[in-house]
């Protein structure tokens, strides 16, 4: 395989300055073998979780689209595109949460989700992170893969879920959701 640029003429190509600050870090090689690395400059300030980062685009831009998804039809084709803003996800993960909460969901369990990506996902994520419930989001192709719901009766009973959540329209998803249910 041959470059698309020759050696030589990599070397004197000339690239336009990046406004990056220059890295400053410290290198530290322990003697337990460990290495420390500490930049040298200052953390930029971040949110204290992905919530409150919602949370605050909601404030900045309520109208703006935070997911969009395009509906599959009975034929196999794309419907048209549905979107919901931030204001919209936020004020549904916001009473989900409330609801999480006045339902006394033990934080020491979780919310066990069997879902594929789509809004409502999205806002149970949220609630769950609002109302500090851990949150398992269980793939429907892998809970589903080898039959039997094995794989999702043991996705169950290591979550120790103390909610099960199924997310979709699937017709096979009932007797899954029987499995799952009967899971420790």
């Amino acid at each position: 395989m041959t470059d698309a640029v020759p050696s030589a003429d990599r070397r004197a190509m000339q690239y336009r300055p990046l406004p990056f600050r220059a890295h400053d870090t410290r290198i530290e090689h322990r003697e337990d073998g460990c290495w420390l690395f500490t930049p040298g400059y200052p953390a930029v300030a971040q949110w204290p979780s992905i919530p409150h980062l919602a949370i605050d685009r909601a404030s900045r831009i309520p109208d703006a689209p935070l997911i969009a998804r395009r509906a599959l039809l009975e034929d196999g084709s794309r419907g048209a595109w549905q979107r919901r803003n931030y204001a919209d996800i936020i004020a549904s993960a916001r009473s989900l949460a409330q609801a999480l909460l006045d339902m006394n969901i033990a934080s020491d369990r979780c919310i066990m989700v069997l879902s594929g990506a789509s809004a409502n996902h999205l806002v149970v994520n949220l609630a769950a992170q609002m109302a500090r419930i851990p949150y398992a989001p269980v793939s429907v192709n892998y809970a589903m893969a080898g039959g039997g719901h094995t794989r999702l009766r043991h996705c169950a009973d290591v979550c120790r879920r103390n909610w099960f959540m199924p997310m979709t329209g699937s017709s096979s998803f009932p007797p899954c959701v029987r499995s799952a249910a009967r899971a420790t």
